[in-house]
């Protein structure tokens, strides 16, 4: 999970319009910068946040899980901190 920030709403300076759309209407706000038109940030309402929240946490649970069946399957072998060092190069 991440660490979100918060700021008020009157910090965001999005219009108020806009800004009731989102979180009344569930509609999405894209915001751009530059004359690309590269995609910045999103702007969502809770209930969306609460449902990308909950697929991450499926997410993880299944990553989890299979890494889990892998090391039973595995006969409960572990390998050692230095063994994963030592693959990797550090």
């Amino acid at each position: 999970m991440y660490i979100m920030k918060t700021i008020n709403a009157s910090q965001a300076r999005i219009p108020t319009q806009e800004f009731e759309a989102i979180v009344h209407h569930g509609e999405r706000l894209r915001i751009q910068k530059g004359k690309q038109g590269q995609t910045s940030v999103y702007v969502i309402n809770q209930e969306d946040m609460d449902l990308l929240s909950a697929l991450e946490d499926e997410f993880w649970e299944r990553k989890a899980n299979k890494a889990y069946k892998e090391h039973l399957d595995s006969g409960n072998k572990t390998v050692s901190w230095n063994e994963v060092k030592k693959e990797i190069g550090i």
